[in-house]
């Protein structure tokens, strides 16, 4: 089951003004779990320009945030919204669709991803709704 499909709309939609060519995602590590087995361990190190509203979307495994620089404002299914900066973290359960708003220095961060091997990274929710009504 993917959550976030009977969320109201604007978590899906609100990022139409991202600008994803000015972010920068740099993979640091990917690697298998040794203790589990099917599963890996994904960390990435994403720069996202000031001001930029991102799109909804969700991961297939748990992510962990952990903020180097600047700040953001996550909307994250079925949770008040929760403002991070510099030093602070926060899990996004897997399957729940969620978008950041960065503050006016930008932000930049590590995103810590545990998940089945070979699986998708991210899905875009409207991608998901398109899928779902067919």
């Amino acid at each position: 089951m993917i959550r976030g499909m009977n969320y109201p709309a604007s978590i899906h939609t609100r990022g139409g003004m991202s600008v994803e060519n000015q972010r920068r995602i740099t993979p640091l590590l990917k690697t298998a779990l040794t203790t589990t087995e099917g599963k890996q361990i994904v960390v990435l190190l994403a720069e996202v320009p000031p001001d930029d509203t991102g799109s909804g979307h969700y991961h297939p495994g748990d992510e962990v945030i952990y903020v180097l620089e600047g700040s953001v404002t996550f909307a994250v299914d079925g949770q008040p919204d929760m403002t991070l900066h510099a030093g602070e973290t926060c899990h996004i359960p897997a399957k729940h669709v969620h978008f950041g708003k960065t503050g006016s220095n930008g932000l930049k961060f590590l995103s810590i991803h545990v998940e089945e091997t070979g699986t998708l990274q991210r899905t875009l929710a409207a991608e998901a709704m398109g899928k779902s009504s067919s």
